[in-house]
This record gives C-alpha cells, structure tokens and sequence, in this order.
C-alpha cells in the first residue's frame, strides 16, 4: 500500500496519548502500517507518539465490545440499525488486518 496521509488530521492531545499508551506494552514495536489503521489514528505526527498504527486487539478484549450472544456469531454485527456505517468500517477494518 501506499503511505499517502490522511485527509484529515486531528493535533494530538497528550492525555489521549498517555491515556492510551498505557494501555500497550510497547506502543512503536508493530511493523505492519494498514490503512485501515492510520485512518483509525488520524492524527499529526502520528508516528511520532507510536500511533501509526493500532495494536491487535486481544480477542477476551473484543468480546467486551460486543452483545454476549454476538460473540460466538460467525458475522458479527452490531444489532442497533444507528451503528451500521460505523459497524461497516470495523469489519472492513478487521477484514483489511487478517
């Protein structure tokens, strides 16, 4: 793929930035860059506080995400008709990382 920036690019805010660094173990050591990713983390210099791209989410994290009954459906979506566009943009994001 190509490392063309975002079209949009939000300044960084250092409390979203720690808040969420806390959470990786090493937030620079992932090689893949996804597109999907960069959208994800649209932000000016991106790289710079170890968000150019987003760390795999740990599957018993996910299913927190989800209804209980979701979590062992082969297509996961969300029930709600108000989350559809964003519930599409998770799967192809997901789809674009495996």
């Amino acid at each position: 793929g190509s490392d063309q920036p975002a079209l949009l690019t939000l300044p960084p805010s250092k409390d979203f930035i720690d808040e969420l660094q806390k959470c990786w173990a090493n937030p620079k050591s992932l090689t893949h860059h996804t597109s999907a990713s960069r959208a994800l983390a649209a932000m000016q210099d991106a790289d710079t506080y170890g968000l150019g791209q987003m760390p795999k989410v740990d599957p018993i994290i996910a299913s927190f995400v989800l209804f209980p009954e979701e979590v062992l459906r082969p297509t996961v979506r969300c029930p709600l008709p108000q989350c559809r566009i964003t519930d599409d943009h998770l799967i192809q994001a997901y789809n674009t990382a495996a």
